[in-house]
């Protein structure tokens, strides 16, 4: 389940932060990547931080999950920190069947032209101080399918006990600001991902900037729900927050241009960018960045 192709440490980035830049696509004469009034400032708890202080402190958690990117499925796809680097500064993944020996490796990697600040493991108890939630699942809101798949849930976390881990990566000296923000937040979280929001986001009042659903492993991949069916349990989860729903959604995968052409939720109509995914070939398929757009 979820995106296993790696952190920015293989290729190089197509997109310029915080500028406009086209590239050629045959399938829609050229896109756009990437615009200004995308791109946040970076905020004071991020750049007043130091490695003392990250290492010794309590974890600002509403800070990491304030105008954050929510990534459920997630792997170690280091595609969203690679194009939207700027646009979002703190980056929230999720994923319950990804070794924790597999994300050390890619953590080690990296990002291309960018340091580790520092890495610390984060405990479950400051994720979840009243416990993971369990999912209240009926007739009206799931399959019996996905009911069925859900109750071995405890069976597939066993295949990647819990672990968290938050870092903050900074710019490279010898690297320009047309690389990428000069820093950033990743917190990679070995959990489900409806859970996780529902305990992250949901439970602490907060929502996020953008949420993220790129290929999440649906069927064949091994989720046991549709991030993106528009009645799912994610869906309905994401509406139903009190405070408010994600600005942007990116969404996307592998697989032909026009597999991405509408997006998978209502009401985010607005496209603002997209990337490819996998490479320059429209047919190795793309993300695209929609903007939700309130009806008056």
């Amino acid at each position: 389940m979820g995106n296993a192709c790696g952190y920015l440490y293989p290729g190089k980035a197509t997109v310029t932060t915080g500028r406009y830049r086209r590239i050629a696509d045959e399938a829609e004469g050229g896109y756009l990547v990437q615009n200004d009034r995308c791109v946040l400032s970076e905020p004071a708890w991020l750049a007043g931080l130091t490695r003392t202080r990250a290492l010794s402190d309590p974890v600002p958690l509403s800070a990491l999950l304030r105008d954050s990117l929510f990534y459920p499925a997630s792997g170690t796809d280091g595609d969203p920190v690679r194009h939207f680097g700027g646009q979002f500064l703190s980056f929230v993944y999720a994923d319950y069947v990804l070794p924790e020996k597999d994300f050390l490796r890619e953590l080690q990697k990296g990002f291309r032209g960018y340091r580790r600040l520092f890495t610390r493991r984060v405990e479950e108890t400051v994720l979840a101080p009243s416990g993971w939630p369990t999912l209240s699942l009926t007739k009206r809101n799931t399959t019996a399918d996905e009911r069925r798949k859900y109750e071995r849930r405890p069976f597939l976390l066993t295949l990647a006990p819990f672990y968290a881990y938050w870092t903050v990566f900074v710019r490279k000296s010898d690297q320009s600001e047309d690389h990428g923000p000069q820093r950033f937040s990743l917190l990679q979280i070995a959990h489900e991902g409806v859970e996780a929001f529902q305990a992250l986001y949901v439970a602490n009042g907060i929502v996020p900037r953008g949420i993220a659903v790129i290929q999440p492993g649906t069927g064949s991949g091994g989720n046991w729900t549709s991030f993106e069916n528009p009645r799912g349990v994610l869906a309905r989860m994401v509406r139903a927050n009190p405070a408010g729903r994600p600005r942007y959604l990116l969404y996307g995968g592998r697989g032909k241009p026009e597999f991405y052409r509408v997006p998978c939720w209502p009401k985010y109509s607005h496209k603002v960018c997209s990337f490819l995914k996998g490479g320059e070939s429209p047919d190795n398929g793309r993300v695209v960045c929609y903007e939700y757009k309130v009806e008056v």
